[in-house]
Order: C-alpha cells, then sequence, then structure tokens
C-alpha cells in the first residue's frame, strides 16, 4: 500500500470516528434533556402531591375545628347546599329516599365518631350509594345533651359530598336520626342525561 493509500485511509477512518463522535455527542445531549424533563416532571408531581396532601390535611383540621351547633335534644334539625332544588329537599326530610346505608354513633367519642362519619361517608360514595341514615343519638343521660348531635350538624355542612341533611321521621329514629343526601357521582349524571336522552 502506498504512502498516499495509507494517508487516505487513515482520513476516511478519522472522519467515521470523528462522525460517530458527534452522534454519541449529540445522543447524550438528547439523553440529558430527556432525563432533565423527566426529573422536572418528577419534581412536579412531587409538587402535585404535596400540595393535595397539604389541601387534605388542611380540610381535615378544618372539619375537626368546626364549631358545634347549639341544637337540643329532641330539635329537628335540617341544611341543604344552595342549589339543592325544595322537591328534592322535601323528598329527604319526609323520608322518601330508599336508605341505603346505616351507621350508628352510639358509645364512640367525638373522635371515633368523626373518623368514623368520615369513612363511611367516603365509602357509600364510592359505591354511589345516595340516601344514608346515620343515628347519632339525643344525648340527653350526658352532662353535655346532644353534644354529638350538634358536631354532626356543624361537620356535615362542610363535607363538599353532602348535599342536604335532615332530621329523621320518626319510623327511622326522629330528632336522634338525620337523613343525608349525598351528590351524584358522575356515572350517575351520565347514567341519568341517557336516560333522559339529555345532552352533556
Amino acid at each position: 500500500m502506498s504512502e498516499k493509500d495509507e494517508h487516505s485511509g487513515f482520513a476516511s477512518l478519522m472522519k467515521d470516528i470523528n462522525d460517530i463522535q458527534t452522534i454519541n455527542r449529540e445522543e447524550r445531549a438528547s439523553d440529558i434533556e430527556h432525563n432533565k424533563r423527566s426529573l422536572q416532571l418528577d419534581e412536579n408531581k412531587a409538587q402535585q402531591r404535596k400540595a393535595a396532601l397539604g389541601e387534605a390535611k388542611d380540610y381535615l383540621e378544618q372539619l375537626r375545628s368546626a364549631k358545634p351547633e347549639n341544637h337540643g335534644p329532641n330539635d329537628i334539625i335540617g341544611f341543604k347546599q344552595p342549589g339543592v332544588q325544595e322537591g328534592v329537599y322535601r323528598k329527604l326530610r319526609t323520608g322518601k329516599y330508599q336508605i341505603e346505608a346505616k351507621l350508628d354513633l352510639h358509645g364512640l367519642t367525638v373522635q371515633q365518631s368523626f373518623d368514623e362519619l368520615r369513612s363511611f361517608i367516603e365509602r357509600n360514595r364510592k359505591k354511589n350509594k345516595r340516601c344514608l341514615l346515620l343515628s347519632h343519638g339525643k344525648g340527653l343521660k350526658q352532662d353535655e345533651p346532644a353534644r354529638l348531635k350538634n358536631h354532626v350538624a356543624a361537620w356535615l355542612k362542610l363535607v363538599p359530598e353532602v348535599m342536604a341533611y335532615h332530621s329523621a321521621m320518626p319510623q327511622h329514629g326522629g330528632a336522634g336520626n338525620l337523613y343525608i343526601l349525598l351528590r351524584k357521582s358522575e356515572e350517575q349524571k351520565q347514567e341519568n342525561r341517557e336516560r333522559f336522552n339529555q345532552p352533556r
């Protein structure tokens, strides 16, 4: 092989190596950029989770610190969120909705009742239940009558899933019990739209 051929072959080889190195540098730069984006996405998700947890914690603290109301043991109580139709509320307070789940808080402390009630509402919301019956009692034999009743009345007003509540009819326990009406889930709303052929 002549010196010229050797030089030409070496130059060609160096050109190929330079091309490979250039590609590798570009790939490394692309990988670094991709990793940066991935890390940023992970950081964003972490911040969103942290914010959601913070909001949940704030919400629970707001619920726990809600000032109890001032009702007597035999008082009939009720509440409905803005926008709830009067016909819906009337049907609730007259016991016309089918009761789909019950919870009895008798014998529990205020803190235990708080935890049980939260779990009860969340559990039934996930099951698409609408009308619940809660037994909080009247507290007639306690030093502070209707204590639990007054806490429950305050808590439920702050729970977004609760559309309305009202003291039960006598056949369902009267003033020591509450009907609770939960919001419809998105699935239930869609079913109603399809049933009545309503647009979104």
